[in-house]
């Protein structure tokens, strides 16, 4: 289902390789552009972080290749590529299974709550069908330093609705202990 992407915010695409994968892994979530700095600089913003803030969580099967950020057509639209790797050596764990992490905002109801998957989780994180507690609070200080830096870059974080709903803030990414798995439909 498309989302509405109001002026002012962008659908940001985090698009990666996995070695083994037949396809890419994308990871999307919404921004606010609060100061009007544009798409490029939210693709800039980002790239910088992203991989600083999850590069010690992620298998090195794991590539980022880049960061696609875009609005409501024709709306500005933006890339900034990436060749940073995961770092976590050893085996990586089933092609569908996922860290999973809820974004919280502060309304109540499930259209004001979204997730956000994490493949190529290592095995060294895993701890039968749960992320270890190592990786856990690997993921949450990842997930916290995205979070607080995209808002300190002035582009917090938002959950864009399919309706002409105004953006929800996201106020916190809590990350689930257990593993999650993924239908081949969302990972093809």
């Amino acid at each position: 289902m498309p989302v509405n992407i109001p002026d002012g915010y962008f659908q940001v695409s985090v698009i990666a390789n996995v070695d083994g994968a037949a396809g890419q892994v994308i990871n999307v979530f919404g921004v606010r552009d609060t100061t009007d700095q544009g798409a490029q600089a939210c693709a800039d913003s980002v790239e910088s972080h992203w991989m600083d803030d999850f590069g010690d969580f992620f298998s090195t099967a794991y590539h980022c290749e880049r960061i696609h950020v875009s609005s409501e057509p024709p709306g500005p639209v933006a890339d900034k590529f990436s060749g940073d790797d995961g770092t976590v050596s050893g085996d990586l764990s089933p092609l569908n299974v996922a860290a999973l992490a809820k974004k919280v905002t502060g309304f109540s109801g499930k259209r004001n709550r979204g997730r956000i998957y994490f493949g190529a989780v290592p095995m060294a994180y895993v701890d039968g069908q749960d992320i270890s507690t190592a990786g856990v609070t690997q993921l949450q200080a990842g997930c916290d330093a995205l979070r607080l830096g995209l808002e300190a870059d002035d582009f917090p974080m938002v959950i864009l609705h399919s309706n002409n709903a105004v953006p929800s803030l996201v106020t916190d990414i809590i990350v689930e202990s257990r593993l999650a798995t993924q239908r081949g439909r969302l990972r093809d």
